[in-house]
């Protein structure tokens, strides 16, 4: 057995930080931890040998980048050398939001979104909303760069008002220090960044009106109808509801600004037997938009099989149906695979998905061939709800694999980094060919069962989290991407550089 201690202390000034708690972590054991003394000093005792990574939490502090990544080898019957973990303290950000009129607006959210999340697609951010005095105070802000923004939906205190003689106003998103994009500001550890303040301007809007059609023939009793931008956020600055009360299904939906959206319709028949559900993308101009229509029917339930070449044993699988849309992050449902391979989905919404297969034992060289739906080819076209058949998952043996080492810009080893494996067109934003690993300590991971053809490679700090199937949130780590091509039963020994965080 071994021996681990250390130092926590404050990253500019050295002061010992007391009651931060330290994790070591061994894969694929759960981490231990331990609270460090007045001192600052941590000691974790009968180690198991072997090599651990290292983290710290505390409320109010963020550990440095330069202790992110450390890790050390545990030694039977000996003390390994002893660590020193530095901390940032995280900053305040504050200010007050108010209309065209200097008065103050409550409950306006307010978004500090590090500018990495912009080029990694991450949606992890901080935030906070204003109070009855229109002020607002974000806390636990890591150092680093921000932009700072503010979105407000005018909500009125009861559902399906209808506003005379005006709809309700809409104001677009604003971002310090007062522009749609707003600027990219610098924040300090232990910083407290008063005056970040905002003023909303409400801005032309339109209405939606529109009608939920079942296709199965019953009249809808009840459905909520959301829109919401079509990429996932609120860069719009609006996002609209109502409830859909109306025997024949008409709804509006007021204060709408330009733009794309998802509209999205979820209900129940008449004699609430039957659940409905749809979602479609519409364009919004700077006119009323009138008699839209959405289909709705109720969830399908979908059978499938797996099959896997003679004479091999039905590893055992998870198989998930995700949207195809890169915004749209409800999905299918996950079903699990039976010896025999056989699966169900009891309800899939009406939607277009992807399907991914997700082990739950040792990877092995099978590799997905095909993925048909009825007379569907489900790997290139989706699985669409309204295609009738079953699911069928075809794998065959002998896939190539990729044995991957990361290091960072110090060529030090890149521990609990995730690499990513992307198919090249025409197969781009296929699910089921994507792969992926998170790297041991020492940098090592490796995908198995990878279906031949040309790829490209990305590898990313723990920090970084991407979307593969979204080509804008890969763009900008092009330079980072290694191309490959796999051929069957190809192994491939590749040396990746982690994407810095900016």
């Amino acid at each position: 057995m071994g021996r681990v201690s250390g130092t926590v202390v404050e990253s500019k000034s050295g002061e010992a930080i007391r009651k931060a708690l330290v994790l070591l972590r061994r894969d694929p054991h759960p981490p231990t931890g331990t609270l460090t003394d007045a001192s600052g000093k941590f000691t974790f005792r009968d180690l198991e040998p072997g090599l651990y990574l290292v983290a710290v939490e505390k409320d109010g502090w963020v550990v440095a980048r330069a202790s992110r990544a450390l890790k050390t080898a545990v030694t039977a019957g000996q003390a390994a050398p002893a660590l020193t973990v530095k901390l940032l303290r995280t900053a305040v950000i504050s200010g007050r939001v108010t209309d065209a009129d200097g008065d103050p607006m409550s409950g306006v959210s307010i978004q500090v979104t590090p500018e990495t999340s912009r080029k990694s697609g991450s949606p992890g951010s901080w935030g906070a909303s204003t109070n009855d005095r229109g002020e607002y105070r974000a806390y636990n802000v890591a150092p680093g760069l921000y932009r700072i923004c503010a979105t407000y939906m005018a909500v009125p205190r009861q559902m399906d008002v209808q506003m005379q003689p005006a709809p309700l106003a809409a104001y677009p998103r604003v971002c310090f220090p007062g522009t749609p994009q707003g600027a990219v500001l610098p924040v300090e550890s232990g910083a407290d960044l008063q005056g970040i303040d905002f003023q909303m301007i409400a801005a032309h809007a339109v209405k939606v009106t529109g009608r939920v059609i079942s296709q199965a023939g019953q009249k809808p009793a009840f459905a909520m109808v959301l829109l919401e931008a079509a990429d996932g956020t609120r860069s719009s600055g609006s996002l609209s509801q109502t409830i859909v009360r109306d025997t024949d299904g008409k709804f509006e939906l007021q204060g709408v600004l330009p733009g794309r959206y998802r509209l999205t319709v979820a209900g129940a028949s008449l004699n609430g037997e039957a659940r409905f559900g749809s979602s479609r993308t519409i364009d919004v101009g700077d006119t009323d938009l009138d008699d839209v229509e959405v289909v709705v029917g109720p969830p399908r339930k979908i059978e499938g099989k797996v099959v896997v070449p003679e004479g091999r044993k039905m590893p055992p699988l998870m198989i998930v149906l995700q949207s195809r849309d890169p915004g749209n992050y409800q999905g299918g449902g996950i079903a699990q695979v039976s010896p025999e391979g056989t699966f169900s989905f009891p309800e899939v919404g009406a939607g277009d998905y992807d399907v991914r297969l997700a082990s739950t034992g040792p990877d092995d060289d099978l590799y997905v061939s095909a993925i048909r739906l009825g007379d569907s080819d489900a790997l290139a076209e989706g699985v669409r709800s309204s295609v009738p058949g079953n699911l069928e998952i075809v794998l065959k043996a002998n896939g190539g694999s990729l044995a991957c080492s990361v290091t960072d810009e110090n060529d030090d080893a890149v521990p609990g980094g995730r690499v990513v494996l992307t198919p090249d067109p025409p197969r781009e934003g296929q699910l089921a060919l994507m792969g992926q690993c998170s790297t041991e300590a020492t940098g090592a991971c490796e995908i198995l069962g990878i279906t031949p053809g040309d790829y490209h490679i990305y590898a990313f700090p723990a920090e970084v989290q991407v979307d593969p199937r979204d080509p804008n949130a890969l763009k900008a780590f092009e330079k980072y991407g290694t191309a490959v091509k796999v051929a069957e039963g190809e192994h491939h020994d590749v040396q990746l550089k982690a994407a810095p965080i900016e």
